[in-house]
């Protein structure tokens, strides 16, 4: 009888029905944004540990010097420092070595987070394709 007395009023259903629709189209836009979030930090951090490694394997290396007096003199006073100050130079190639093997690692595990989350992108994909039939 009370649906009688207000023909305007909307279906509980329907409205519900549009909510959760809604609520999974926000849901799946912002897996979305997370998923392409996470790309991006795992490309960043591939390259930052490229950089990492490359000048991580220079470290306390004498650099190339050009064969003038000026770069002979260069190289010596580099030498003559690194033997000098060699528990620095130690030092600094072993952090280097650290930092770049911190880097693979946390590069590894943001490898498995993006496996994860391609994952759920598909289970979530399937559930819904399921859901419709």
């Amino acid at each position: 009888m009370e649906d009688n007395l207000n023909p305007a009023a909307p279906d509980p259903e329907k409205v519900m029905a549009e909510i959760r629709r809604n609520t999974m189209v926000r849901a799946e836009g912002d897996l979305a944004d997370a998923l392409d979030d996470i790309a991006r930090a795992v490309e960043a951090l591939r390259e930052s540990g490229a950089r990492v490694e490359k000048i991580a394997a220079e470290l306390g290396r004498t650099p190339a010097a050009p064969a003038t007096f000026r770069g002979r003199l260069g190289g010596l006073a580099i030498r003559w420092l690194d033997r000098l100050f060699w528990w620095q130079s130690a030092t600094l190639r072993e952090l280097g070595g650290a930092l770049a093997e911190r880097q693979k690692q946390e590069t590894a595990v943001w490898n498995a987070l993006a496996r994860a989350a391609e994952t759920l992108r598909q289970i979530e994909h399937r559930r819904r394709g399921t859901a419709h039939e």
